[in-house]
């Protein structure tokens, strides 16, 4: 049957409408998925480069300070008189607070460390046997003496770097730790270069981290090396969420989760 004309015109009409606000809607879906998605891309792009550029910035930061000081002149890599080599290290300790350690390692086994107990956001950095009212701590080890081991001595300062007087200094007659068998002394000796250690356990720390090393330029036997606490990385992290549901995280080479927003997980 025939549709009168005006009722098939409505009916068109109302049809053509309906298709016209289905097309219009679709393509605004899409035009608005599409805007979405690119402004989420461009998002992420932006976080990732921001990410792998602070990341690159505090390597290039370390390797440059372990190469001033590896440049320094060879006298004062002397383990049985570490003091100027100590307050050096701690300079650059203060002057980057991303530095947990700064440390050299000795063909013998001796070791002469400086430790940052205060992190970047100004919390304590807490250390089993470091008490923690100190700022800064140092740490030598002498090398091997027939079969009784090595000797450790620490010592503790505050925030001004003062010794404090009033905690005795922890000394151990048979410490176990021995620098020439750790990565980051082997890997600055076989490459004679800067190289950047696998994530490792810090050992006064007892929390991951990585560590940048070099041979001393003048005494290419010894090893100079800063370790960077991923703790430092996470926070790096969050500041860089893309969007209010975003988060980086920084991985290494193997797919592992080595920095994130959240360290917990």
């Amino acid at each position: 049957m025939k549709l009168p004309l005006k009722i098939t015109v409505i009916s068109a009409f109302a049809v053509f409408t309906a298709a016209t606000i289905a097309v219009i809607a679709v393509l605004n879906y899409f035009g608005n998925r599409n805007a979405i998605l690119d402004n989420a891309r461009a998002s992420i792009s932006q976080a990732a480069h921001a990410a792998e550029l602070g990341v690159n910035q505090l390597v290039e930061r370390a390797v440059r300070s372990i190469d001033t000081a590896a440049h320094l002149p060879s006298s004062i890599f002397d383990w049985r008189h570490p003091e100027p080599l100590l307050v050096t290290l701690s300079a650059s300790l203060r002057s980057y607070p991303q530095y947990y350690g700064m440390f050299v390692g000795f063909p013998n086994g001796a070791f002469v460390q400086a430790i940052s107990l205060i992190a970047p956001d100004g919390s304590h950095r807490t250390v089993a046997g470091i008490p923690e009212e100190a700022a800064l701590a140092w740490r030598v080890i002498g090398p091997l003496v027939g079969k009784n081991g090595r000797h450790e001595k620490w010592w503790y300062f505050d925030k001004n770097g003062d010794e404090l007087s009033d905690v005795s200094p922890l000394t151990r007659i048979h410490s176990s730790y021995d620098p020439r068998t750790r990565s980051w002394f082997r890997e600055a000796q076989r490459t004679q270069s800067a190289v950047i250690s696998d994530v490792y356990v810090f050992y006064s720390l007892k929390k991951p981290g990585i560590t940048v090393s070099e041979t001393v330029y003048h005494k290419p036997a010894l090893s100079i090396g800063v370790d960077l606490s991923l703790e430092d990385l996470s926070d790096l992290t969050k500041q860089l969420s893309p969007g209010e549901n975003g988060i980086v995280a920084v991985l290494d080479r193997d797919g592992l989760v080595i920095a994130h927003p959240e360290p917990e997980k």
